[in-house]
């Protein structure tokens, strides 16, 4: 179960710094500063969260599995209407 907890963890961090701050839709939709709160604060708020209530056992491990999972699901809907509703600037090279 410890092994699940700290995959969940390291998935939801991850996931949330590859989705809100180095890729574009967010970070342009919203801009950098901005983005970096959006990544910041509810990452520092799950550490918290986590480190006070440690999950213990099959139970309490699914049940923090199941909200992070849900706080994904959250970032990539926010993701996806970013991208969605402003698409990236086009490339032009030049020879």
């Amino acid at each position: 179960m410890y092994c699940r907890r700290v995959l969940d963890m390291a998935n939801f961090f991850n996931s949330g710094i590859e989705r809100v701050i180095y890729d574009w839709p967010i970070r342009n939709r919203i801009g950098a500063l901005v983005a970096g709160d959006v990544y910041t604060i509810p990452a520092w708020s799950i550490n918290n969260i986590y480190s006070r209530i440690q999950p213990n056992g099959v139970v309490y491990t699914l049940l923090f599995s199941l909200f992070l999972a849900t706080l994904r699901v959250a970032m990539n809907l926010l993701y996806w209407f970013c991208k969605r509703s402003h698409p990236a600037a086009a490339v032009c090279a030049t020879s």
